[in-house]
């Protein structure tokens, strides 16, 4: 079969809802937490979070996608790290200059919440693709 790797094994399946529901998990924990704060102005910087943290995984996705191959793979990893790490960060620094309100609203401790959640289950589900494609 030549598209085996596009019919999820029930490895990824456990892997995928298991990242979504510590995903949804750590959402709500920290909704609440920024609702019980500084009601819906906490709410949406910490929506905010967690869309930034979304773009920088989304970034390093579709950089991996450029880099295929057997080769590249410490190379797609090293890339999708950086840019993962590099766009909420980068947003950090322009809301630091520019003095942001949501720094009040705690932007910043949502930010690193939801980057380390996304980092832990964006490897997670790597590590399960890479174990897939290598038993196949």
């Amino acid at each position: 079969m030549k598209n085996r790797h596009l019919i999820p094994s029930r490895i990824d399946r456990r892997y995928t809802v298991g990242g979504a529901l510590a995903i949804i998990a750590v959402v709500i924990l920290v909704g609440s937490v920024a609702y019980w704060q500084h009601q819906l102005q906490g709410l949406l910087a910490a929506a905010t979070a967690l869309f930034i943290c979304g773009l920088g995984i989304a970034s390093a996705r579709l950089v991996g996608l450029f880099l295929s191959g057997p080769v590249v793979v410490n190379y797609r990893m090293l890339f999708g790290m950086f840019i993962r790490m590099a766009v909420p960060l980068l947003l950090c620094m322009v809301l630091m200059f520019e003095k942001s309100p949501l720094l009040q609203l705690g932007f910043v401790y949502y930010l690193l919440v939801f980057y380390q959640l996304s980092l832990a289950v964006d490897v997670c589900w790597s590590v399960a693709r890479l174990k897939q494609s290598l038993a196949s």
